[in-house]
């Protein structure tokens, strides 16, 4: 430390400082520095706390992101089985959510396939096309595509941009290019 000090004084006389001024310039440093430090650790521990603070904040958005797509999911249920004619109280539907730990809409469409008997005469059976199981199906069916004079009317774009927003990167493997066509194939041989 005397070195420190001993440079300083050096550096001052360099500067034609008078023996005053060093001892004044001496006293300011040694008190201006510990203060600059304290000031700098402060800066930094702010930094550090208020980083803490926005990852409980984030925390506990996405808390309620949960809870929020929860009740979104609850309302497409409901939704889902009121437009497929059977009309469900609202204990059922919970108990159906409650049972789905996972969150996962293939395992919502497999309980909903089991649970929802379809009693719409006017819906075709989708899955006759080839490359078109139950679960693309009932893709299909939640966005009113029922019917295969529906399907055939419908474009190939609206096809993939369902798969893709309802099934997923799973549901990439399947190709909608020819669905058009085999559902006006079943429209003509029905006549």
């Amino acid at each position: 430390m005397s070195d420190i000090f001993e440079y300083i004084d050096n550096f001052l006389y360099s500067i034609n400082f008078t023996k005053e001024q060093v001892e004044l310039t001496k006293d300011i440093l040694i008190v201006a520095v510990p203060l600059t430090i304290t000031a700098i650790l402060f800066f930094l521990g702010g930094l550090f706390f208020k980083s803490k603070k926005k990852k409980k904040n984030v925390e506990s958005e996405s808390e309620n992101n949960v809870k929020e797509l929860q009740d979104y999911k609850e309302k497409f249920i409901e939704l889902y089985k009121v437009t497929q004619g059977k009309k469900v109280s609202k204990v059922s539907i919970q108990e159906s959510i409650d049972t789905d730990d996972t969150d996962d809409f293939e395992n919502d469409i497999e309980q909903e396939e089991e649970t929802v008997q379809i009693n719409n005469s006017n819906q075709d059976d989708l899955t006759q096309i080839e490359g078109i199981n139950s679960k693309i199906q009932y893709i299909l069916r939640i966005n009113s595509i029922d019917s295969y004079q529906k399907l055939a009317d419908t474009n190939q774009e609206t096809l993939q941009f369902l798969l893709d927003k309802y099934g997923g990167s799973s549901y990439k493997i399947y190709n909608p290019e020819n669905w058009n066509n085999k559902a006006k194939e079943l429209i003509n041989k029905d006549k």
